[in-house]
Order: structure tokens, then C-alpha cells, then sequence
């Protein structure tokens, strides 16, 4: 029987020695396929990439090819791989299960079409959503402490800022700086991937001295407010509003 294989890491730390990473998850689908005699016919690979994230490259692929009936099956090594959302678990689902494809996942029970097997695997959507709004219920209320009284509630500074050990504060990190305003000059001109590829060539670099991925990109957007100055950090870039 043909099916897809579909893989996924969050961040580039897990891209590279992850406890759960890419290579991980594909030899143990693979082994999967070998003794269930499946015939793999893709693999879909989104390195980097929330799983809370819909626009997913990969994952757009195989939606594609399940409408273009190219196999009868999708296999992930666990279900999350394919969502970190419950809303985004129910949509992914619904558009293999209207074309018939089956979702199997290795580490996990309640694979397959049967409605029993999607009911339960909607209830585990639900209890792990849930937990999800309760741990970052809890964080968010330690971040919110911690800022009340002046400290830094981020936990690893981010691009364009250190911090000393015993401190509560970020400073700036000058030779990080260019590349912040670089990256905020080119967006809305540029895609994420091409803004990212444009910094690498320009020989811009992260945090660690790593080439910029569009998710990177992303995160300097995701923190404007930190980067104007409005939250706990001194500013690096100009307050236009």
C-alpha cells in the first residue's frame, strides 16, 4: 500500500541533535512501513517549523498530493508532528479523511479512519490543547511577576541583547544590532525566506553565529515591541509611531 511520510522539527536546535529529530522520527517510520510491507512514495519534510504553524511548505505538499490521490495513507512518527493546534489537528484530518487517507501514527494508538480511532484521537487533541493553556497560563503569571518587579521575563536573551549572570536586565549587544535594523527595513518588501536569504548573503548571522532560517525572521517580527524599547529591554530601533 503507498503512503506518505510526513516529518517535523520546531526549531534548529531540534534540526540538528534533537531527541526527537528529523533522522530519528524517519528510521522509525521507516522501519514502521518495512513491517507493515508499506510502500513509501514521499517524504515531507518542514525542519523548523512550529507545528502550531498552517502555512507549512511540506505540509501543503502532501495536502496536495493526498487531493491528487497519491497514496492511501499519511505515517508520522506521533501525532503532533502534525499539529501542535487542536483547531489545525480537525483541519489537517478533515482534508485527508474527504480524500480517504488514512493518518498512522508509529509511537501511538487510535490510527486509522475508523470514527472510534478519529474520536479518540480528538479527545487527545483536547486534553493535550489544554494542558498546552495551562502550562502557558502558568508561565505567562511567573513572566508577569517577574516584570512587575523590573526583571527581564524572557528567559534566553534574544538577538541584539545579552545579559549578565545575577542580573535582572538586558543590555545591548552592539555588534548585533545592524542586523536588527537590516531585517526591519526589508520587511513587507521581501518574503520570510527571501529576507533570510538576503541576510545570510549579506553575512549576517543569529544569535549563534548561525545562517538566518525565514522562522528566525519571523521571530525578530514577533518581537517589534521588545526592539522599540516598549517592554524590558533598552531599544534598538527607532519608535515611529
Amino acid at each position: 500500500e503507498d503512503v506518505g511520510v510526513y516529518i517535523r522539527v520546531s526549531t534548529d536546535d531540534q534540526v540538528g541533535e534533537d531527541k526527537f529529530g528529523l533522522s530519528i522520527q524517519l528510521d522509525e517510520i521507516k522501519d514502521y512501513c518495512s513491517k507493515k510491507e508499506f510502500h513509501i512514495i514521499k517524504i515531507y519534510e518542514d525542519a523548523g517549523v512550529s507545528g502550531a504553524e498552517q502555512n507549512r511548505p511540506a505540509l501543503n505538499d502532501m495536502l496536495e498530493d493526498a487531493k491528487n490521490n497519491m497514496f492511501q495513507k499519511v505515517i508520522v512518527a506521533k501525532f503532533d508532528r502534525l499539529a501542535r493546534e487542536l483547531y489545525l489537528q480537525l483541519f489537517i484530518e478533515k482534508e485527508l479523511l474527504i480524500h480517504e487517507v488514512e493518518i498512522f501514527s508509529v509511537r501511538e494508538q487510535f490510527s486509522g479512519k475508523d470514527p472510534v480511532m478519529v474520536m479518540m484521537r480528538q479527545m487527545m487533541g483536547v486534553f493535550a490543547q489544554f494542558e498546552k493553556n495551562r502550562i502557558a497560563e502558568r508561565l505567562n503569571s511567573g513572566r508577569l511577576v517577574k516584570r512587575d518587579k523590573g526583571g527581564y521575563i524572557g528567559g534566553q536573551p534574544p538577538l541584539g541583547y545579552y545579559s549578565i549572570k545575577g542580573s535582572k536586565k538586558l543590555f545591548v549587544n552592539e555588534e548585533k544590532t545592524e542586523v536588527i535594523i537590516e531585517a526591519f527595513r526589508l520587511k513587507g518588501k521581501m518574503s520570510l525566506k527571501q529576507i533570510a536569504n538576503k541576510l545570510n548573503e549579506d553575512g549576517y548571522s543569529t544569535r549563534d553565529d548561525k545562517p538566518f532560517s525565514p522562522m528566525q525572521v519571523k521571530r525578530l517580527y514577533d518581537r517589534e515591541h521588545l526592539y522599540k524599547g516598549y517592554m524590558e529591554a533598552p531599544p534598538i530601533l527607532k519608535n515611529t509611531d
